[in-house]
C-alpha cells in the first residue's frame, strides 16, 4: 500500500472518528438533559387532587407551610381563536415546562381552569422568597416561544400570576378562604396590568368585596356577554363614513343589555377598567383587521374611547401598539378619544402616556369638548390631536335654540388653522344636522346619522375616505 493511500486512509479515519464523537457527544448531551428534565419534571394533577394537596396541609392533622402560585393567560379565549386550538395548547405546555424549571423539587401543577395553571411549592418561604419565585416565572415564562421547523419566534399569552404562602400559624385558615385569597390576589394583580404579578397580603381583603364584581366580569367575557358595537361618524357634507366609534355593551344574564352607561362607573371605581379596555380594545382591533381585509384600501379610521384610570397606568402605551402589531393592523387608523380634562390638564403621567400614544403613531381625539373660552384657548396651543369631539351639550342647545356660536367660531378657526377635525355628537334629527353643518363643521355622529352596530352590518360597505393625510 503506497504512503498517499496510507495517508488518504488515516485523514478518512480520523474525519469519522471526529463525526462519531461529535455525535456521541450530542447524544450524551440529549440524554443528560433528559435527565436533568426528568428530574424537574412535575406531573399534572387534576383539579379534585389538587385541592386534595390543598385540604390535606391546610386542614390535615400535621399541618404543614406549602405556597401556591396561579399564573392565569390574559384574553386565553380571543388568544386560541387567533392561533388555533393546536398552537394554544403547545405554548401553554412551553410556558408550564419554563415555569415548572424554577421551581423546587418536589412541586406539583394542575391545570386548574382552562386558561390557569397552579403550582404548589411544597416546602416553607418567606415573602421575599415567594415573591421572587414569582419574578422569575414571569422573567423565565413571558418570552416569545420558538415554533415550527424554522423556530420562527411566535407570540405567547399574557400573564397575570397571584401567589399565596401557607403558613402553619394560620389554624383558623380553610381551604376555602386560602383559594378566595388566591382569587383576590390574582384579580388585583390583573389591574396592576400584564405580565406582573402579587403576593397576598392581609390588606388585600379590605377590598374583598370588588372579587365578586372581577369575576362577574371574567365570566362575563369567557360567556361572551360583552360585544362591542360601533356607530359610524360621517362627513356631513358628502354623507361618507370616516370612523366608527367602538362601544362597550353587557348582554347581563340576568338584567338584559346593559349600555356602558350603566357599568362603566362601577368598572372604574373597583379598579377594572383596565384589563376589561385592553379586552374590548382587543375586540375592536380584530373587528378592524376583519374590516381591512374586506377593504383593504380603505383609510377609515377605528376609535375607542380611553378614560383617565386606563391613562394613568404606565404601561398602557407599550400594551395598546403590542395588540395593534399582532393583529397587523396600521396603529395610524387607531384613534383614542380622551377626556378634554385630561389633554388640557397638568398631570404630569397623563401628559406623557398622551405624548407616548402620538410617537407611537396613534390617532388622538379630545372627547367632550366644551366651549368655555379658556379651554378653546388652550385647545389652541396644543397641537397632538386629530379631531375634537364636542360635548352633547352643544347639540342639545342647537335643539333648545341657543346655541354659542361665538366661541363655536373660534374653534372652528383653530380647527382650520391646526388641521383637525371637529365632530358635532348625539345628533339626534335632520334639524340639528343642517344647523351644525351650517355653521361650518363638518363631520358628526348620532342616531339620526346611524346606530350602534356589530362590525358584520359594515363589512360589505365600501367606504374609502382618508381621514389622516
Amino acid at each position: 500500500m503506497s504512503t498517499g493511500l496510507k495517508i488518504v486512509l488515516l485523514i478518512i479515519f480520523l474525519a469519522a472518528a471526529v463525526v462519531a464523537s461529535f455525535y456521541l457527544f450530542l447524544g450524551i448531551r440529549k440524554d443528560h438533559n433528559r435527565f436533568l428534565y426528568a428530574r424537574r419534571r412535575l406531573k399534572d394533577a387534576k383539579r379534585e387532587e389538587f385541592d386534595g394537596f390543598l385540604k390535606e396541609r391546610i386542614e390535615g392533622e400535621a399541618a404543614r407551610a406549602f405556597s401556591v402560585i396561579f399564573v392565569e393567560f390574559n384574553a386565553a379565549k380571543e388568544f386560541k381563536d387567533n392561533y388555533g386550538e393546536n398552537y394554544y395548547a403547545w405554548a401553554l405546555g412551553s410556558i408550564r415546562e419554563r415555569i415548572a424549571s424554577v421551581l423546587p423539587k418536589g412541586s406539583k401543577v394542575c391545570l386548574y381552569e382552562y386558561d390557569t395553571y397552579a403550582f404548589m411549592i411544597d416546602k416553607e418561604l418567606s415573602q421575599e422568597e415567594l415573591a421572587e419565585l414569582a419574578a422569575q416565572c414571569i422573567s423565565k415564562a413571558h418570552v416569545p416561544v420558538p415554533c415550527g421547523r424554522r423556530k420562527k419566534q411566535r407570540d405567547i399569552p399574557d400573564l397575570i400570576i397571584g401567589a399565596e404562602l401557607y403558613d402553619v400559624d394560620d389554624v383558623d385558615m380553610t381551604v376555602e378562604e386560602f383559594l378566595r385569597n388566591i382569587e383576590i390576589t390574582l384579580a388585583v394583580s390583573g389591574r396592576k396590568g400584564l405580565n406582573d404579578f402579587t403576593v397576598f397580603a392581609k390588606q388585600l381583603l379590605e377590598n374583598s368585596a370588588d372579587y365578586h364584581y372581577y369575576r362577574e366580569l371574567k365570566d362575563a367575557i369567557n360567556a361572551n356577554e360583552f360585544t362591542l358595537y360601533f356607530q359610524p361618524i360621517c362627513n356631513l357634507f358628502e354623507g361618507d363614513v370616516i370612523a366608527y366609534e367602538a362601544m362597550l355593551r353587557w348582554n347581563h344574564n340576568e338584567l338584559g343589555a346593559l349600555l356602558p352607561e350603566n357599568f362603566i362607573h362601577v368598572i372604574e371605581r373597583s379598579g377594572d377598567a383596565g384589563w376589561v379596555g385592553r379586552w374590548a380594545y382587543e375586540q375592536m382591533i380584530i373587528g378592524y383587521r376583519n374590516f381591512l381585509k374586506m377593504h383593504p384600501n380603505t383609510r377609515i379610521a377605528f376609535s375607542m374611547n380611553l378614560s383617565i384610570r386606563q391613562l394613568s397606568d404606565p404601561k398602557i402605551c407599550d400594551e395598546l401598539y403590542k395588540i395593534a402589531v399582532k393583529y397587523g393592523v396600521p396603529v395610524e387608523g387607531v384613534c383614542f378619544e380622551i377626556p378634554e380634562s385630561a389633554i388640557l390638564g397638568r398631570n404630569v403621567m397623563l401628559a406623557e402616556n398622551i405624548e407616548k400614544l402620538v410617537q407611537c403613531g396613534f390617532m388622538l381625539a379630545a372627547d367632550g369638548f366644551g366651549l368655555e373660552p379658556n379651554a378653546v384657548a388652550r385647545l389652541g396651543e396644543r397641537r397632538m390631536f386629530d379631531w375634537v369631539k364636542l360635548n352633547e351639550r352643544f347639540t342639545h342647545t342647537v335643539q333648545n335654540g341657543d346655541p354659542d356660536i361665538k366661541n363655536m367660531q373660534a374653534l372652528l378657526e383653530f380647527a382650520r388653522l391646526g388641521n383637525f377635525l371637529v365632530i358635532a355628537q348625539d345628533i339626534k334629527d335632520a334639524m340639528t344636522e343642517e344647523f351644525v353643518r351650517r355653521i361650518g363643521i363638518f363631520c358628526g355622529q348620532g342616531h339620526h346619522l346611524g346606530d350602534p352596530q356589530p362590525i358584520e352590518k359594515y363589512l360589505n360597505r365600501a367606504e374609502t375616505v382618508i381621514v389622516k393625510q
